[in-house]
């Protein structure tokens, strides 16, 4: 089967697990979602449609990498929250973490040669 590589490179990325509420941990390495999403955002497709696309044309992801730093990143921010009696802003913070310069191999394993340049083309651009 035919294999694609992407590299990349991102001053600072994060990739939050969906539990995450006031602290936003990072995973070390995009999940399987994100990188579903990579391959949707690269043909124009909506997240289903990428999904779709993905197990139709039976592509494997894989994903590798590494940062040369980790951050934390404080936030404060207001939020309009109803109450009994009207509506109230409250302030609140959460921490979020942040990978500096991070290093990224994608790897797209294809059924065929014709998927793979079609998934080598849409990911240069």
């Amino acid at each position: 089967m035919p294999i694609v590589v992407v590299e990349a490179v991102a001053p600072v990325a994060s990739w939050r697990p969906p539990e995450a509420l006031t602290y936003h941990r990072s995973l070390p390495l995009p999940p399987y979602t994100a990188l579903v999403g990579t391959v949707g955002a690269a043909l124009g497709l909506e997240l289903s449609e990428a999904y779709r696309f993905v197990a139709d044309r039976g592509l494997r992801l894989g994903v590798g990498g590494w940062a040369e730093g980790r951050a934390r990143d404080l936030w404060k921010y207001q939020k309009l929250e109803s109450m009994a009696e009207g509506k109230e802003i409250t302030s609140d913070v959460l921490i979020r973490e942040l990978w500096i310069d991070a290093r990224l191999v994608f790897v797209l394993e294809c059924p065929d040669d014709a998927t793979a340049r079609d998934m080598a083309q849409a990911m240069s651009r």
